[in-house]
């Protein structure tokens, strides 16, 4: 598939917006995020591009952990990045127990990623942008489902890190950060009220 515009695809609906952007359904697959002053880093063979894409295509190689890259391209100043599509479900269409299990593979894929050089950069988000509520601190983790098993993602890698690109050394910070905010997100989730 190759983007050449947002207008190619009619039947695209809105999902959400944020200050970066905007995130579109264009069907049961797929989602569109269209950003207008991304981060970008300058690649070998490529040139400047978003520092999310390269997050999520780095990520992509490792393990299934972090939504999946379609494409990319640059249109009237406007990047569009076309992603798997997933849908989120709330904390109590699983058990404590099928959470946890997620949890535990999770956590096996981020330590993998975190070994690569990667960071996520904003598994939680700051307080100032979305108050206190937990469904929006924590809504770039998603708990999805697949073939009738809880299954946990990541989305929106607009503040990643990566180790080769980090001319500050200011990656281990930003690891540190996600084992912080993975921990709070582990005591939020398996503590989430049920009655």
């Amino acid at each position: 598939m190759s983007i050449k515009s947002l207008s190619q695809f009619p039947q695209a609906s809105l999902l959400a917006s944020g200050l970066q952007g905007k995130v579109y359904a264009i069907g049961l697959d797929m989602v569109l995020k269209t950003v207008s002053k991304p981060v970008v880093w300058e690649t070998f063979n490529d040139g400047l591009l978003p520092a999310e894409v390269l997050a999520i295509k780095w990520a992509n190689t490792f393990n299934n952990l972090v939504v999946q890259f379609k494409d990319h391209n640059l249109v009237n100043k406007v990047h569009i990045i076309a992603l798997e599509r997933l849908f989120p479900c709330l904390p109590t269409a699983f058990s404590k127990e099928e959470i946890a299990a997620a949890i535990e593979v999770a956590e096996s894929q981020l330590d993998e990623l975190w070994a690569s050089g990667w960071a996520h950069g904003d598994l939680k988000r700051p307080t100032e942008f979305v108050g206190h509520n937990p469904m929006l601190l924590f809504n770039n983790i998603m708990l999805t489902e697949s073939n009738g098993t809880c299954v946990i993602r990541l989305v929106d890698l607009g503040c990643s890190m990566l180790e080769q690109y980090d001319e500050n050394d200011l990656i281990e910070g930003y690891i540190v950060n996600d084992k912080d905010d993975w921990k709070d997100f582990k005591d939020w989730i398996l503590n989430y009220p049920r009655d």
